[in-house]
C-alpha cells in the first residue's frame, strides 16, 4: 500500500540522514585531528629552528674561541722568538766583552 511504501521511504531517509550525520561528524573530527597535527608540526618546526639558531650561535662561539686561541698561540711564539733573539744578542755582547782588545 501507499502508506507502507511511505513508511519504508521515511525509514530509508532517516537511515541515510543518520549515515550522513555520522559521516559529517567523522569528517569534522578528522579535520580537527589534522589541524592538531598541523599545529604540532609547526611547533616542532619552531623548535627545530630554535635548535638550529642555538647550534649556529655555539659554532660562532667555538670559532671565536678558536681564533682567540690561535692569536694567543701566535703571540706566545712571537714572544719565544723575541726572547731567543735577545738571548743571542746578549751572548754576542758577552763574547764581545770577553774578547781582549774588543773595546
Amino acid at each position: 500500500s501507499v502508506l507502507e511504501r511511505c513508511l519504508v521511504i521515511s525509514d530509508e531517509m532517516r537511515a541515510r540522514n543518520s549515515l550522513l550525520t555520522q559521516a559529517a561528524w567523522g569528517r569534522a573530527r578528522l579535520e580537527g585531528e589534522i589541524c592538531t597535527l598541523h599545529q604540532r608540526r609547526m611547533e616542532l618546526w619552531g623548535m627545530e629552528m630554535a635548535e638550529a639558531k642555538e647550534r649556529q650561535r655555539l659554532l660562532q662561539v667555538v670559532d671565536l674561541h678558536s681564533r682567540i686561541w690561535d692569536q694567543q698561540r701566535e703571540e706566545s711564539f712571537r714572544r719565544i722568538r723575541l726572547a731567543e733573539e735577545e738571548t743571542l744578542h746578549f751572548r754576542a755582547l758577552e763574547q764581545e766583552a770577553a774578547t781582549p782588545g774588543s773595546r
